[in-house]
């Protein structure tokens, strides 16, 4: 028996071999093999122990005894047959997982490039919303050429597995912000007499809340684009957008306030300062006496170089 006990670790010391290589690679594909790497070795070593103790205990005196049969007469045979039956279970196995393993690099891929077009859109889009305002911050005409095509890719299934959800989920109210700002644009361009015109300006001046909003949405997205992949992001955030790493860090873990000007927040100021949260904001046109991110000035110092050179 000893012969056995020397063939069942020899196979052990394979197979726990084999597993640790596994195990220890830092790739899922190795790590999701190493339950079968276990099953394998152990149910070889299973085999191997039973095989042999019926060979010890059989005396060949009979043709009815399967073990004497298989060993005189097929041994090879039936040796070959389970190896090319476990290498071809192996070969399944290993092919489906670089399939899946493929198959989520493809969709990781796609997920990162639609998020790093969405930023760039959203880029152009608050360049155009700061070309909108005259040197008081004021706005004087409606922001043109604004699109949300490449953001709203965001809700294509295949991002879903590699995107962050929570980026996923600020594509909604976005959205709604971007149809109502799309209707008044059409409402604008079908104004043909001037008091429908005037009546139009004295809205946009008042700053509706479907710009506000927009507004706020896209310098959202952008800090969530961020906090959830900020190795997608680091080359794409752009003039405008460069105190967004600065703001996550100073977050946390915690909450932001956003604003479409701190002046609106006044009454809120109280319970802002007794949280100590971090303000990100379109215009900072008056203390709250927190830590303030204003995306406004730098998106109009960025419009103005754009002008430049348009």
């Amino acid at each position: 028996m000893r012969e056995v006990a020397g063939i069942i670790l020899l196979v052990a010391v394979v197979a726990t071999t084999v597993g640790l290589v596994v195990g220890g690679r830092n790739d899922p594909r190795y790590r999701r093999l190493l339950p079968a790497v276990a099953v394998t070795g152990a149910g070889t070593a299973l085999f191997i122990a039973s095989y042999l103790w019926w060979l010890e205990l059989g005396h060949c005196q009979s043709r009815n005894q399967v073990v004497c049969v298989v060993n005189a007469n097929q041994g090879f045979l039936t040796l070959l047959a389970l190896l090319l039956a476990a290498a071809g279970v192996w070969a399944t196995l290993i092919t489906s997982e670089t399939v899946r393993y493929r198959v989520a690099v493809r969709e990781a891929e796609h997920g990162r490039d639609t998020v790093r077009a969405a930023l760039q859109e959203l880029h152009h889009n608050l360049i155009h919303v700061a070309l909108a305002f005259d040197a008081d911050g004021k706005i004087r005409r409606l922001p043109m050429g604004l699109s949300l095509d490449a953001t709203r890719a965001l809700s294509d299934p295949l991002c879903h597995g590699s995107v962050d959800r929570r980026l996923v989920a600020a594509l909604d109210p976005m959205s709604r912000n971007f149809q109502r700002l799309m209707a008044f644009e059409q409402e604008w361009r079908n104004a043909k007499d001037d008091a429908p015109h005037q009546q139009l300006h004295e809205r946009l001046e008042s700053e509706p809340r479907f710009l506000a909003g927009f507004v706020n949405n896209s310098i959202g997205f952008a800090i969530r684009a961020w906090k959830y992949h900020a190795d997608w992001c680091r080359d794409y955030l752009g003039d405008g957008f460069q105190d967004i790493p600065a703001l996550v860090e100073a977050v946390g873990d915690g909450a932001y306030w956003m604003a479409w000007r701190t002046s609106e927040i006044q009454e809120d100021g109280h319970d802002i300062r007794n949280r100590n949260l971090v303000i990100a904001t379109w215009f900072d046109d008056d203390s709250v006496g927190v830590r303030t991110f204003a995306f406004g000035p730098r998106f109009i110092d960025r419009a103005k170089s754009h002008r430049r050179h348009s």
